[in-house]
């Protein structure tokens, strides 16, 4: 894997605002065209994917004490990639102040059978304690990891996460997690670490599709890449 360009910078983004997320959004959508959980959480209306991950990023990151965000941005400051994190204890759409940016919205847009389909992938609402989740929960979760086709296979993607990881440690966090559909992920992923913990096959009315979780030891090193 090449170093990342010298021009890039990289940080912890402490105030995301509606630029960043509409930024963010636009990485999102080119590169999630092909992926197959995508199409199942649109109904197979990938047009709906800008209002998914807008309402997304939007209730993760503009709700204080929810998400953090990562950016990788270019000389001219474009952003590149980006990661966004769950603090512990948090899940993605889990409070009605993080529904409030656009979730319901969303789910308005839907089909009937879309409707049901995406309810039912999302963590269960409270007061329901959805066991499934619980390394979700407890860990510093890794809810996107995206860089900008252009930007691929340049050692972005691994400077991110060393952030994160930092971060990670700060916050006093056991674990770190994600999870990936995409099989190509996975030498990526055990290269920082991660080690895969789950493996679901999961089907919508429209495809069928693998879930692979993975998460790490946040005090277990890994070789960090200069930034």
């Amino acid at each position: 894997m090449a170093a990342p360009s010298e021009d890039l910078k990289f940080e912890r983004v402490l105030t995301p605002d509606a630029a960043f997320i509409a930024d963010a959004a636009q990485i999102f959508v080119s590169v999630m065209q092909s992926d197959p959980l995508a199409y199942a959480l649109t109904g197979a209306n990938l047009s709906l994917l800008p209002a998914l991950i807008t309402a997304m990023l939007s209730g993760h990151l503009l709700v204080p004490g929810e998400g953090e965000a990562y950016a990788a941005r270019d000389a001219n400051g474009a952003l590149v990639g980006f990661q966004v994190f769950s603090l512990p204890g948090k899940l993605l759409f889990a409070t009605e102040a993080s529904r409030a940016w656009g979730f319901d919205e969303y789910v308005a847009k839907l089909s009937p059978e879309g409707k049901q389909f995406f309810l039912g992938m999302m963590p269960k609402l409270p007061p329901d304690t959805n066991e499934d989740h619980e390394l979700e929960r407890a860990a510093y979760w890794g809810n996107f990891a995206f860089i900008r086709a252009d930007y691929q296979s340049r050692g972005v993607g691994k400077v991110l996460f060393n952030l994160s990881l930092e971060r990670a440690r700060e916050l006093q966090a056991k674990k770190m997690g994600l999870i990936t559909v995409n099989p190509a992920n996975h030498s990526f992923h055990k290269s920082l670490g991660f080690r895969l913990v789950k493996h679901q096959i999961c089907k919508s009315p429209w495809n069928e599709f693998d879930i692979w979780t993975f998460d790490r030891d946040v005090g277990a090193p890994w070789i960090l890449a200069k930034i």
